[in-house]
């Protein structure tokens, strides 16, 4: 199976407390997982600091916070991680109610870990669609089969357009390092427009 999703227990209904689940994905070859997720409702537990539970409740999640203070443990939460080399690594935590960006494998395994420490009937717990890919979830270009990540723009084919980071708005993957390729005619420029930027170690 390529494309589904997979949810917490009981979804959409709340999920039993003391729960720890694992979904684990294998693709093949050069293929890379993605993970959307379309519904996030964790408990959060009252004893909470009044700023991390407002966080909470209203989804307006203070990333430096969260992973300054708390970094979800303790608490329901979803870690993701890859596998490398036999070795996991894990890409981020995810607790509370905002819906977490699209996260993205760099290699053909992902795994994916839900624990429940609590319950209640106002979390419904989670639902993410996957899909495995050979792209990137790039949209537009010829993908280029020399490298592992690489993409063609021909002026021949459209004379604009745009190109993204792999697995873009979500995540990129980690040790993802990907190539683009414009070609014109002798008397063409080419000109870029960065509209967005964000990579991890340089100011947005």
């Amino acid at each position: 199976m390529k494309n589904g999703s997979i949810t917490s227990p009981g979804f959409p209904g709340p999920y039993p407390p003391k729960t720890t689940c694992q979904y684990e994905f294998i693709g093949s070859g050069r293929e890379r997982i993605q993970l959307v997720f379309t519904d996030f409702s964790l408990f959060a537990p009252n004893e909470l600091p009044k700023e991390l539970k407002w966080s909470f409740l209203y989804g307006v999640l203070a990333t430096s916070v969260i992973k300054g203070m708390l970094s979800c443990e303790g608490v329901d939460r979803v870690v993701a991680f890859v596998i490398l080399d036999g070795r996991m690594e894990k890409i981020d935590s995810y607790c509370g109610v905002t819906i977490p960006k699209s996260i993205m494998s760099n290699g053909p395994r992902l795994l994916v870990r839900f624990t429940a420490i609590h319950s209640s009937r106002h979390a419904r717990g989670f639902r993410a669609k996957f899909h495995f890919t050979t792209n990137f979830a790039m949209r537009g270009g010829e993908q280029v089969d020399d490298y592992p990540c690489a993409f063609r723009y021909k002026a021949g084919s459209s004379m604009e357009g745009q190109f993204t980071s792999p697995n873009f708005p979500g995540l990129y993957p980690r040790e993802t390092e990907c190539h683009y390729f414009f070609h014109g005619a002798a008397n063409h420029r080419v000109r870029i427009i960065f509209h967005y930027f964000d990579i991890e170690g340089v100011h947005p």
